[in-house]
């Protein structure tokens, strides 16, 4: 019903034509108007405008353009001229009040009310309403106009009439990119939207109109942060500030405790209560100066190339947020107010991303807040951590950005700048504990944790500013919370509970017995109170299957492995978070049926230590911890080796960890203490390979990090980038070389590992060729294997009746998972256990990430889709098998059992989210803006990917092909064919293109079948004007690249077909060019393109048919 849109500030605000009743108003980050459980959920106010009463019984609300029925009205009526308000909170209730069963997305979606027929729309806020913000509702308004029209509206008005809607204004720009610089520059500002005037400021403060007007250029000769908003004159207006950050590396060299006060920073740092962080004298107070005994071991370029080595963030706002002290009642600052947290001392600010290689930046509004517990304490705290809360409150919803290399995730919601505390720069101690600092350990046991197929926080390194001043190196990471999960898992994060140390964060805390809706995590403590011992039942089921119903236990072995191999001490009564998809919807009520407590590394900065490394027993053993309540990890540790099964479960969940290149494995050869680590062999020492790696990223920044802030506790001088590099050497090569026989050993001596040895294959799986023989080996003891994916050991340890004795060399003929374990007649060995594919033929075969218009699904709607080619002379089953757009958890989709691609035959997957429509329907969407899609073989031990194809921005209608079909060429196909070959039938003809076509101007199309005896007709177009001449071009085998000097013919005999033909002066040409009656062309496949003067235009496949 919109008949106009325009965007300003990425706000859509639209001239609408409504019927009598209509949605006239909607709030979807209300923070006023609490609903009767006290909640401040969304809300949507519907209007008659019309002259009589109308019941909306049997009416319906949507946010979904695709189900129209999804929450019906009750009978409800509306007197004329009156409203109706509707919660949009999911809960789904329809007293006391109506609540719908979704709520609305302030990052804006499609809205509708639908007629009784479920069909007629009756209003809509088509395709999607724009971003919405804090406090500021969005719906119907004047304008001046006769007609309403959309906006925002500063002040909610809900159940009563709508008045003015506020203008959006577009961002301020500037004329000099935000970066690094080294002579003096100009900036200018300027903004679309007419009408305006611009302020601005140069201390890190929000700009609005009592602060400098914009007049003329702003000389930048020194480090700069400008800030700038527009305001449209004499109006009511909705205006967020840009930041640009202009940083003088030179500047930064010569930064001083003096030099910071002079421009306004505070000489001192007081707590609201008054106290200085210098306790008058006895611990360090501000700093903002630089180490001269170290920077004088560098010169000028290595200090400013350590200052480049990696990005920047460069956070503002005023100093008084930062540091402010301004009793009684005035503006007290979050930094030196570090123990002080909470929405009450979130500030809004800045945030850029400096990019010094030249890459992609961003700046966003967010909230900063000081992050940490310990940390911030008045005898720990230093380089603090600062939380970036990335709310509608502060500026936009989501931070859309590749901020990680390891995960294809780009939202983000919450991340950290991690400063660290223990065994970081920054970290308090005496000298002897100090020269182990690395900065590095944290995040290595979270890249630890997602190698051995868990999921954690991914994290990056940043240098830091604040307002200007150098401020650090920070670990920059997300935080595993209830919006982590979902962005990662799928769901809303309503549905989801989260756990830190114990306590509910967010989610359902209701006791075990609550009546209708109990907490998870209170029935898995009640659980583990009863004990989990063989024969101990809870609610008629054994404990031991109860606790394994709520959690995850193959993560949970995996995640206490982890913290035993790191060997940390601060931990398990603290430092652990935990995530569970509890609930179909918000209502704590509404179970889902596969929900598992997954666990996830939080805050291991003690670990890989330097005292006991080789101690088996004793506190430096790990596997010694104990937990007597919920509070504490290892509660279920302690527990769950009451069981007599989980000693052997723990034992094959160490030996895939430990063996066979698993991510703790470490070659016997390079085993013994200090083996030194060479890079140039990573498979000898997996560990020490990533923990290398992740050392390499941070090494060029350690004389600038170090400079700053590794002797705030100690005199100038006492440490220096020397002892980062020799404790990272002796992590290298000290214990790296021996811990993971070390972690053998002690799970050994707490039963947790058997000391028979398990078999060995003589392939750890993967893909083989055909004919492959399976040999295994074993020190001791009668191999039992198995190939149906069963354990070779049945619970309680009899051995299973289909496991066959190892005798001589096994057959593997098709796709098999092969487990076994050796057995002496008393004990079982652990489980070695590894999937064979023989060679399997199946590919992503097309993709379309933005379908309108080019196929619809069984019922009728243009869905996207993923297509699967087998190519092979056989069916191919797809039974235990996968789809999957998250490469941390590839088994997303399941194939349907029975499903099955014939014979050099495809099949089509809709990604769509509604299992509703069919059973190829995938619970996944494609994205657009560009994602990795990968088919699975999933099994209890690994994730065999059989294919993927990771993807960048699509263009609708598009697909993404391989062409020829199964190939590893994959092109942009104009001409989609879904569910069908991507090489044209004989006689016709397929447009492809190597980029976007929106990159690609240049366009050759064909009139006419390729066909003999017939004339086709070459059009090129789009070329650059004044070009002498168009070549065709063309080849037999498929050519990504061609040159006037490399062409060849399409196809003997077609010799006199391929010619060059004039250009008509603008760009483009054509010509006419026969087929040969020559039979024995049938059935040839050609490629063609355009080419003039340098350009190529999209390419051509044609069949020549008879």
């Amino acid at each position: 019903m919109k008949t106009s849109c325009a965007l300003l500030f990425g706000l859509l605000c639209a001239t609408t034509t409504h019927a009598q009743v209509r949605i006239s108003e909607f709030h979807t980050l209300n923070l006023t108007l609490p609903d009767s459980q006290g909640n401040l959920s969304d809300w949507i106010e519907i209007e008659n405008t019309g002259p009589s009463t109308v019941d909306l019984g049997g009416w319906y609300l949507t946010d979904n353009s695709a189900v129209l029925t999804l929450w019906a009205l009750p009978t409800t009526t509306i007197p004329a001229g009156g409203f109706l308000l509707v919660r949009a909170s999911g809960m789904d209730l329809t007293a006391p009040e109506l609540h719908t069963n979704f709520s609305l997305s302030s990052n804006g979606e499609y809205l509708a009310l639908v007629f009784p027929d479920g069909l007629t729309i009756a209003d809509e806020y088509a395709p999607q309403y724009p971003e919405q913000f804090s406090g500021i509702s969005y719906g119907l308004g004047l304008n001046g106009q006769s007609q309403p029209a959309e906006g925002h509206f500063l002040v909610p008005t809900p159940g009563a009439t709508n008045g003015q809607v506020a203008q959006a204004v577009a961002p301020v720009e500037y004329t000099s990119v935000r970066g690094f610089y080294d002579a003096p520059i100009s900036v200018g500002l300027s903004c679309t939207t007419p009408n305006v005037l611009m302020y601005y400021t140069l201390d890190g403060t929000e700009p609005d109109e009592t602060k400098t007007l914009y007049t003329a250029l702003i000389p930048v000769t020194t480090t700069t942060i400008v800030r700038a908003a527009a305001f449209v004159i004499g109006e009511e207006s909705i205006t967020r500030s840009t930041t640009s950050s202009y940083i003088y590396l030179n500047d930064v060299l010569n930064q001083s405790d003096a030099g910071a006060v002079a421009q306004g920073f505070p000489a001192d740092w007081i707590s609201r209560n008054g106290i200085d962080w210098d306790f008058g004298g006895s611990r360090p107070g501000a700093t903002y100066g630089l180490d001269s005994t170290i920077l004088a071991q560098y010169t000028t370029q290595q200090l400013i190339d350590s200052l480049k080595a990696i990005p920047t963030m460069s956070l503002s706002m005023s100093i008084d947020d930062w540091f402010g002290y301004n009793p009684p009642d005035g503006l007290m600052g979050i930094y030196v107010n570090s123990e002080d947290q909470g929405p009450a001392w979130d500030r809004a600010g800045s945030v850029e991303y400096l990019d010094p290689n030249g890459g992609n930046q961003f700046q966003l509004n967010c909230g900063l807040a000081i992050q940490g517990g310990s940390s911030t304490g008045s005898g720990l705290r230093a380089q603090l951590s600062i939380a970036l809360k990335i709310r509608t409150a502060f500026g936009p919803s989501k931070l859309e950005f590749p901020l990680f290399d390891d995960t294809l995730n780009d939202d983000f919601e919450y991340l950290i700048l991690d400063g660290g505390n223990q065994n970081s720069i920054s970290s308090p101690g005496n000298i002897s504990y100090k020269r182990h600092t690395q900065s590095l350990r944290d995040q290595f046991t979270a890249d630890l944790q997602r190698m051995m197929g868990g999921l954690t926080s991914h994290g990056t390194y940043v240098h830091t500013y604040i307002n200007g001043l150098y401020w650090g190196l920070c670990n920059l990471h997300e935080r595993p919370d209830t919006r982590w999960a979902s962005e990662y898992f799928g769901g809303d994060d309503l549905e989801y509970d989260w756990v830190k140390e114990g306590g509910i964060v967010a989610g359902n805390s209701n006791p075990a017995n609550h009546p209708s809706a109990p907490g998870v995590l209170a029935v898995i403590n009640e659980i583990t109170g009863t004990g989990m011992g063989d024969g101990v039942m809870y609610m008629g089921q054994p404990a031991y299957e109860a606790f394994q119903d709520r959690v995850n236990l193959a993560n949970y072995v995996d995640y206490m492995n982890l913290n035993f191999y790191g060997g940390n001490t601060d931990w398990p009564h603290r430092n652990w978070m935990a995530t569970s998809h509890s609930r179909l919807s918000p209502a704590f009520g509404n179970l889902n049926p596969d929900q598992e407590f997954l666990f996830h590394s939080w805050d291991a900065e003690n670990c890989l230590g330097w005292e006991g490394v080789t101690s088996v027993g004793g506190f430096y053993d790990r596997t010694q911890v104990v937990g007597s309540n919920g509070t504490n990890i290892a509660y279920y540790y302690t527990e769950l080796q009451a069981n007599s099964e989980y000693a052997l479960f723990h034992a094959d969940r160490a030996h895939r960890i430990l063996f066979n290149n698993g991510p703790l494995y470490v070659d016997p050869a390079y085993s013994a203490p200090g083996t030194v680590f060479d890079p140039a062999f990573p498979e000898r020492n997996r560990p020490a390979a990533h923990y290398h790696q992740l050392a390499a990223k941070i090494e060029g920044t350690i004389p600038m990090a170090f400079a700053r802030w590794v002797n705030y506790f100690l005199a100038p001088g006492t440490l220096t980038p020397a002892d980062w590099f020799i404790e990272r050497d002796r992590i290298l090569n000290d214990y790296f070389s021996v811990r993971s026989n070390v972690l053998l050993d002690q799970l050994r001596n707490k039963g947790l590992y058997p000391n028979i040895v398990a078999p060995t294959f003589n392939q750890h799986g993967g893909e083989i060729p055909l004919g492959f023989n399976l040999t295994m080996s074993a020190p001791a003891g009668t191999i039992y294997y198995t190939l149906d994916e069963s354990d070779p050991r049945l619970p309680g340890g009899a051995i299973n009746p289909t496991a066959s004795v190892y005798s001589t060399a096994i057959p593997i003929l098709d796709l098999t998972t092969a487990k076994a374990r050796a057995y002496d007649g008393i004990e079982w060995s652990a489980l070695n256990e590894a999937t064979f594919s023989v060679g399997l033929p199946l590919r992503i075969n097309e993709i379309m990430a933005s379908n309108a218009t080019t196929v619809t699904d069984e019922v009728g709607q243009f869905e996207d889709y993923v297509e699967l080619y087998n190519d092979s002379p056989t069916p191919v089953e797809l039974s235990g098998m996968y789809l999957s757009d998250n490469p941390a958890f590839p088994a997303k989709w399941p194939f349907p059992n029975g499903t099955t691609i014939p014979a050099g035959g495809t099949i089509l997957i809709w990604c769509d989210e509604d299992a509703t429509d069919g059973p190829l329907h995938a619970n996944f969407k494609l994205n657009k803006d560009g994602e990795q899609i990968g088919l699975y073989h999933t099994d209890a031990a690994s994730n065999l990917q059989i294919d993927y194809v990771a993807f960048g921005p699509q263009t609708t209608d598009v697909g993404l092909a391989r062409i020829p079909d199964g190939s590893n060429n994959l092109l942009a196909l104009l001409d989609p064919t879904p569910d069908a070959s991507n090489i044209p039938v004989q006689g016709t003809s397929l447009r492809y293109d190597m980029s976007p076509p929106t990159l690609n101007p240049r366009d050759l199309t064909i009139t006419g079948n390729p066909v003999l005896g017939q004339t086709m007709m070459f059009d090129y177009s789009g070329g650059t004007p004044g070009g002498v001449g168009v070549q065709i071009l063309g080849s037999t085998t498929l050519r990504l690249s061609f040159s006037a000097q490399s062409w060849v013919i399409l196809v003997p005999g077609f010799q006199s077909l391929w010619t060059l033909f004039p250009a008509d002066g603008s760009g483009s040409g054509s010509v006419l060019l026969p087929v040969p009656n020559t039979p024995g062309l049938i059935g040839m496949t050609g490629y063609v393109q355009g080419w003039l003067t340098g350009e190529f235009s999209n390419g051509v496949v044609l069949t020549i048919g008879p």
